[in-house]
């Protein structure tokens, strides 16, 4: 598509819905992101009290 825009109030307004369209993309990505990684990432809970090598040997205790 191609559009011929004159200068002056045409173009900031193109340039305005451009900008607002431009954030909302951005807004959907961030918030895709964020579900991905509560998706992935959020399902695995660690103890506080325990040391890394602790939760390290337990997953790998898991895996055999």
């Amino acid at each position: 598509m191609v559009a011929t825009i004159k200068s002056g109030d045409e173009e900031k307004k193109v340039q305005l819905v451009l900008s607002e369209l431009q954030e909302k993309i951005n807004r959907e990505k961030k918030i895709k992101k964020e579900r991905i990684l509560k998706k992935t990432f959020g399902k695995v809970n660690f103890h506080t009290i325990k040391t890394p090598l602790e939760i390290q040997k337990e997953l790998r205790d898991e895996w055999e």
